[in-house]
């Protein structure tokens, strides 16, 4: 049923674009059917329906064959049949099926213009890691996949040892590099692309895009406040997690932050890295957990691990080009969630407070540096508070200043904030430490 409404919207923003008034029917007959399934290699396996029915290994139909199997269709729609081999998203005859789905006794429109616009909506979605797809009913998007379609086709015309039936998993790909605007180039739109891999056995296929750089473009592309997204899984189970809203505004602060604090140009050069870093851990599926996809749903799982072992030691290697890139990125990532930028400058302010604070130990005693090392270790807002004591008693005019604007701030961090604020301090700690070295 979405994939109907996917296939409309489509199909208005196309006959808009290109001055034509197809209808669903129409459409999927003159340019759906030609790019999708009348080659030896289709784009799309939908299980049961008439385009795979009595295909063996090996033998793909020909031209006949397939334009019978097309009649074939047709004369299905025509005669009424509505199950999921027929109609994409529908459900299936048999309804306990695993493969069955969307079953309501609520009255669904499933008139053949529906379900020709279905199978126009089944071919948007946008395969990522993790097994799952999304539609998103954006026509901007849609358009922009489209435009892709031609590619794969081509690709799997030119490349004979390439997999086929990949249509979701491609549209990753395309989305994430049409949107890169570091690399994506109008004029030569397969320049710097490369989405393929291969097996052992010399299968070319094409790799799965990480749900991270698909949403990274899409908010960088798409001036939206948000989109709202349909995650699923169609397999030998079908899984709906189903209509997720896609926070741009929240997605874009932490790039934002990181072009503000190191420079554009920096993270254009580093933007490889970032996004494999942001939502490293999480899985489409997990991202989805909290209903939204937004900056929550981006944390590298390095912040996480040192905001719950505190007593973490972290060590800052300036020739290392990935950790500093990384180090980036925790600190605009925790910014972000913060929501208050001034909290850089005042995380920098306090560890240069404490790095003259330990700078006066006197010869051969630690117990200063030990002072600094507990209250980066602290467990909570009250146990850093107690162990800062020592600090504001040396403290002088100036720093006291300064301290009361940190305690008033930590006042406010209670629980996972603070935890992350005690982070973003050891992240500035380590670093200023190794270049006063």
């Amino acid at each position: 049923m979405i994939a109907s409404t996917i296939g409309k919207t489509f199909l208005k923003a196309y006959n808009q674009k290109f001055n034509t008034n197809y209808s669903a029917k129409q459409f999927f007959e003159k340019v759906f059917f030609p790019i999708f399934y009348d080659h030896e290699k289709y784009l799309q396996w939908i299980t049961n329906s008439p385009f795979v029915q009595g295909i063996k290994k090996g033998q793909p139909p020909n031209k006949e064959e397939r334009n019978n199997k097309l009649r074939n269709f047709i004369d299905k729609i025509s005669e009424g049949a509505k199950d999921a081999s027929i109609a994409i998203g529908y459900s299936s005859m048999d309804i306990i099926a695993t493969t069955s789905g969307q079953v309501s006794n609520i009255t669904i429109d499933k008139s053949a213009d529906q379900i020709y616009a279905s199978w126009i909506g089944g071919g948007f979605g946008v395969g990522v890691k993790g097994g799952f797809s999304m539609y998103i009913n954006e026509p901007q998007v849609l358009l922009t996949l489209f435009e892709g379609w031609k590619y794969y086709r081509n690709y799997l015309i030119e490349i004979p040892q390439l997999r086929p039936n990949q249509i979701d998993t491609w549209n990753g790909q395309w989305l994430a590099h049409a949107y890169n605007k570091q690399y994506f180039n109008r004029k030569s739109p397969l320049a710097n692309f490369e989405p393929f891999s291969t097996s052992k056995q010399g299968v070319i296929e094409l790799e799965t895009q990480t749900w991270v750089k698909v949403v990274f473009g899409l908010s960088q592309t798409i001036q939206n406040d948000r989109l709202l997204a349909y995650v699923f899984s169609l397999g030998k189970t079908n899984k709906t997690v189903g209509f997720i809203p896609i926070i741009l505004s929240k997605v874009r602060k932490p790039i934002r932050l990181y072009k503000k604090l190191f420079g554009k140009n920096q993270y254009f050069k580093d933007a490889n890295t970032i996004e494999q870093i942001f939502g490293n851990k999480n899985s489409l599926y997990r991202a989805c957990e909290r209903g939204a996809i937004g900056v929550r749903a981006l944390e590298p799982s390095a912040v996480r691990d040192l905001m719950w072992k505190s007593d973490k030691k972290i060590n800052y290697k300036p020739d290392d080009e990935v950790q500093v890139v990384s180090f980036r990125t925790y600190i605009t990532w925790i910014l972000a969630m913060l929501n208050n930028e001034q909290l850089h400058q005042l995380s920098k302010d306090i560890v240069q407070l404490l790095l003259n604070y330990e700078s006066t130990s006197e010869r051969g005693k630690m117990t200063k540096s030990r002072a600094i090392e507990n209250l980066l270790k602290s467990k909570s807002a009250d146990s850093f508070l107690q162990e800062l004591i020592d600090v504001v008693e040396e403290a002088t005019a100036e720093e006291a200043l300064k301290l009361g604007e940190l305690i008033g701030q930590v006042n406010k961090l209670r629980g996972d904030n603070f935890r992350r604020f005690l982070v973003l301090l050891k992240l500035e700690y380590a670093i200023a430490k190794k270049q006063n070295s």
